[in-house]
């Protein structure tokens, strides 16, 4: 761990609210396809931040430099460009007043993460980095570069007493951490009941959010259908109204798994699995206001093509939008291989109809790879990538990302179905609360069912910052629930006291807030800057 002392000059930011993401890109790195540096978390006094560093080199060297300056290093100006010393294309954008050891894994990924001083005199200042790494193959100087970043250090957080409301445990507002980290499952759930419901996909539409899903909504139904669901405000929350049929299963026996894409305003795209006595198929529907869909009633016209390709079945898919063409993601078998694999493939149809196999995932300890995934197309300060979940073993589902949309890294596991807070044994068909209209990632839904897998509501889960309560003198509280989007319910098991309050950064593990309190069971308190 570093501690970040800023050497060079720095630049008073003053205007909005110092708390709000304060980090940004400039510049370029080399060689053609350079390493990506990539933050995450926003810089504050006394807090952890992390840079990550991917499409590295694998299994090699570098370094994140950190500097108070991106024009000068001490009288040299920058960015300075070292062709001549055998890089050509490369620019040095940072001046190196701190510099971090970085080692890339097997996947060219590698971490640095530095705290920052609780020192009043860094409120509003500015420090610029950029990741170096080795790479004999980069150039005759065997350097690769990054982008550079810029960060405007914000002030420490704190909790505000809100009041005491009554009854059990504690509520923490202003908790939401759209940057990642282990989602926290909502206090209300299931969000969505049913007699066997499940794949929701979210789609931010406006001033709501408009919610698909699949399955038996009622405990007559013997079919899988496909519904509509809106929510009365713009979070992804509820309550949801509608449940209307918007895709039946017509000749089939089921239609599932909706992955709805938005291309315009009166321009949308739904791919969806049908199932016949032949097995499982993707087909696609299209809607002119994303509620009303042809065909309505599943039919076989509507089916894919993926000519060349000898599947047998395929299904669960993941459908993107790219602006020039489609990425489709689904489980699949072949004559070749009748395991169930995770596949890729491309169209560049208006209206996807015909695929071109481009990819096939490894399989990750004997479970497909990409498993029952959702997939989004996210722009942002960080640039242009692609974020994804997808679930393993129906136990755990893990976030992923993707610079090119082909090859994805893992960040980690959002959610477990061994957490107290989830309620059930099983997950299935997670999909991302994506507002694209942020652009952030709020969490994810999800089925959650018992081990038989035919029973599923549909539950919700938030990015929250980790919370940890503490009874004095020395029993902790580690587990939480969201209450909502931006809150976060403490599971205290019948205690009535409390003494101290953190908030953990889920990226770093580190403290992001620390507070001494003297709290009881009913008390609210709000995250301020």
């Amino acid at each position: 761990m570093v501690h970040l002392r800023l050497l060079g000059p720095v630049t008073l930011v003053t205007g909005a609210s110092l708390f709000a993401q304060s980090y940004s890109y400039f510049g370029s790195g080399c060689p053609v396809v350079p390493p990506m540096l990539v933050h995450r978390g926003t810089p504050a006094l006394g807090t952890p931040f992390r840079l990550d560093v991917a499409l590295a080199r694998p299994s090699t060297i570098g370094a994140v430099l950190v500097g108070g300056s991106r024009s000068l290093w001490g009288s040299i100006p920058l960015p300075l460009d070292l062709t001549g010393l055998g890089a050509p294309g490369c620019l040095l954008l940072a001046s190196p007043d701190l510099v971090l050891g970085l080692q890339t894994d097997a996947a060219g990924d590698a971490t640095a993460v530095f705290v920052i001083p609780p020192l009043p005199s860094l409120l509003g200042q500015s420090f610029h980095d950029q990741a170096l790494i080795v790479d004999p193959g980069a150039n005759a100087l065997g350097i690769a570069t990054t982008r550079g970043g810029t960060g405007t250090i914000a002030r420490q957080p704190a909790l505000l007493y809100m009041g005491n409301q009554g009854g059990a445990g504690i509520i923490i507002r202003g908790v939401l951490h759209a940057e990642g980290g282990v989602a926290r499952c909502s206090a209300e759930n299931p969000i969505i009941q049913g007699r066997n419901v499940y794949a929701p996909d979210l789609v931010k539409s406006g001033a709501v959010w408009n919610l698909y899903y699949g399955g038996w909504k009622n405990a007559a139904d013997v079919n899988d259908r496909i519904y509509f669901a809106v929510s009365d405000d713009a979070l992804p929350e509820g309550p949801w109204a509608g449940h209307v049929v918007i895709v039946d299963n017509g000749p089939f026996i089921h239609v599932n798994d909706p992955s709805v894409q938005r291309r315009g305003v009166s321009d949308w795209v739904m791919a969806y699995t049908v199932v016949d006595a032949a097995g499982d198929w993707i087909a696609v529907s299209t809607s002119s206001d994303g509620a009303a869909w042809s065909p309505s009633i599943a039919t076989a016209a509507t089916r894919i093509g993926l000519p060349g390709a000898d599947f047998t079945a395929i299904a669960r898919p993941a459908l993107v939008w790219t602006g020039s063409g489609w990425k489709l993601w689904f489980d699949g078998r072949r004559q070749s291989d009748s395991a169930l694999h995770s596949y890729l493939a491309e169209s560049q149809d208006l209206i996807p109809r015909t695929f071109t196999l481009v990819h096939e995932y490894s399989d990750a300890n004997g479970f497909p790879g990409f498993f029952e995934p959702d997939v989004e197309r996210m722009n942002d300060a960080r640039g242009q990538r692609y974020i994804a979940v997808v679930q393993r073993a129906f136990s755990v589902a893990h976030r992923m990302e993707s610079f090119d949309g082909v090859a994805f890294r893992d960040l980690g596991p959002i959610l477990y179905a061994s957490d107290p807070g989830f309620g059930r044994q099983r997950i299935s068909n997670p999909g991302l609360l994506f507002d694209d209209q942020g652009p952030a990632l709020l969490g994810i839904a999800f089925g959650m069912s018992s081990p038989a897998i035919v029973d599923h509501d549909i539950g919700f889960a938030y990015l929250q910052y980790d919370v940890r309560v503490l009874s004095c003198p020395d029993t902790w509280a580690v587990y939480s629930q969201a209450r909502y989007l931006l809150a976060s319910y403490p599971m205290t098991f019948g205690l009535t006291s409390f003494c101290r309050i953190q908030l953990v950064d889920p990226l770093t593990g580190l403290v992001w807030l620390d507070q001494a309190v003297a709290g009881r069971a009913g008390d609210q308190w709000q995250v301020v800057p």
